[in-house]
């Protein structure tokens, strides 16, 4: 899930710079991708569960980092610093948006 946030904070970073058409393309493509490489890893190593998990990251970061990052944004030269509080709460609110859901289905899947 990490090239998920990665692709969220990119897109943040794209909207800042005007091209806010292509923030939902990119997120939604990062949680195909995470889900094709888990799939296509878990079918190769089928004994190796953290293995697909480290690939989909590495290369979806590879991937958001360079190709992406240079065509999308190579024209935006000036950088204003800001406080990193913002990509912080995005991060920590859509973890417990997905806590708070895995908890509700185990608690209905396990009659708790």
């Amino acid at each position: 899930m990490t090239t998920f946030f990665g692709a969220v904070l990119f897109s943040y970073n794209l909207r800042e710079a005007g091209k806010g058409k292509m923030a939902w393309p990119i997120v939604l493509c990062s949680l195909f991708w995470y889900k094709f490489i888990e799939t296509l890893g878990g079918n190769l190593f089928p004994k190796y569960s953290l293995f697909p998990l480290i690939i989909a990251n590495v290369l979806g970061a590879v991937i958001l980092a360079y190709p992406l990052w240079y065509n999308l944004l190579d024209d935006v030269r000036e950088y204003e610093k800001r406080p990193v509080w913002k990509p912080v709460l995005i991060f920590l609110g859509i973890c417990a948006v997905l806590l708070l859901f895995q908890i509700a289905v185990s608690r209905r899947w396990f009659g708790e």
